[in-house]
């Protein structure tokens, strides 16, 4: 319990932060800045003044459901998606990507290689989560109950991995071979945010999420220092060999059509 408490300290450490924000330079600062501006004040603001302005308008106007169900279609349509794309798309993918450790002077092949066994890596990794859950949900004692605690221990790791992409220079098998030597920490770790998940609607906390994410980012660093060599679960073994299975397909079969 001692590793799961220092992973939750260490997510939002505020002596971190700060300290980085001070050492941080003009561009990484902005950059921040951006983050809290766009997801806190514009996507989150907007979500809850649209829904502060339909319900206002629902008791005024004595609306049916089904009136206020077109009204919230509506707002969806011509702003939430619209700003969920150019926001947390487009703009958060920028600005993560200035608040790395280090900034690449070139691209590399190498780069573009290990960027494409990620994001592999990543949809098998959600396919299994939700695939487990899902199992797991038609079982009538406590099947429920564990389909959410599988869905919030797993997703804990998966948003550990986004912190350590952004911040450790490391290979991905190096930085998955971190999570599972200290498991329990890097659950505690990206606990607060596989909440923020669980809880919330996700056109919801998705702005939420941004936004604590960069602070989640800023405050990794007992987890680089320290490894647990003790206690080592392959948990990623099972995504990581349908990865290496579905590449060496594609790459065979892209060699076979060259």
């Amino acid at each position: 319990m001692s590793e799961i408490w220092d992973g939750l300290k260490s997510s939002f450490h505020i002596e971190t932060i700060w300290h980085k924000m001070r050492e941080a330079n003009h561009e990484r600062r902005m950059a921040i800045l951006k983050v809290a501006f766009t997801n806190g004040v514009l996507y989150t603001g907007s979500q809850h003044f649209f829904d502060y302005l339909l319900e206002g308008l629902s008791s005024r106007y004595c609306l049916s459901s089904l009136q206020i169900m077109g009204l919230h279609s509506i707002v969806f349509v011509l702003w939430t998606a619209p700003l969920y794309l150019l926001v947390l798309q487009l703009l958060n993918s920028r600005s993560y990507q200035q608040l790395k450790t280090s900034v690449d002077r070139g691209i590399k092949l190498t780069d573009f290689a290990d960027e494409l066994y990620r994001m592999v890596f990543v949809a098998v990794y959600l396919l299994e989560i939700y695939a487990l859950s899902f199992t797991l949900s038609y079982f009538q004692v406590f099947g429920a109950l564990l389909s959410k605690v599988l869905l919030a221990v797993m997703l804990a790791w998966l948003y550990a991995l986004y912190s350590l992409d952004l911040q450790c220079q490391a290979t991905l098998r190096k930085r998955l071979q971190m999570i599972e030597k200290r498991p329990l920490y890097w659950f505690g770790f990206g606990l607060p945010l596989s909440l923020l998940t669980a809880m919330l609607p996700f056109w919801k906390y998705a702005g939420c999420w941004a936004l604590l994410f960069s602070l989640n980012v800023l405050s990794l660093e007992g987890g680089l220092q320290a490894e647990n060599t003790e206690f080592r679960p392959r948990i990623f073994a099972v995504p990581l060999m349908t990865t290496d299975v579905l590449i060496r397909k594609l790459t065979r079969r892209q060699s076979q059509l060259t």
